[in-house]
């Protein structure tokens, strides 16, 4: 999202193939930081990368893809 965001890009679609698993592993990520966050347990670094996700998808919109074998 970082190499989108310096390009200009606003719309952005996560894609694999024949799967969605990446766009939920990102989302499953962000999720669990921000219990962490709630939960006062959040570490300096963790707080960087959620703060970093939270700009980004304001910047972003981000899209599932779905790539599949015919």
């Amino acid at each position: 999202m970082q190499k989108a965001e310096a390009r200009g890009i606003d719309i952005l679609s996560f894609t694999d193939h024949n799967t969605v698993a990446g766009y939920r592993t990102l989302f499953d990520e962000i999720h669990q930081l921000e219990l962490l966050e709630k939960l006062n347990r959040i570490q300096p670094d963790e707080r960087t990368k959620l703060n970093e996700y939270h700009r980004l998808l304001k910047k972003i919109l981000l899209l599932p893809g779905f790539e599949f074998t015919a």
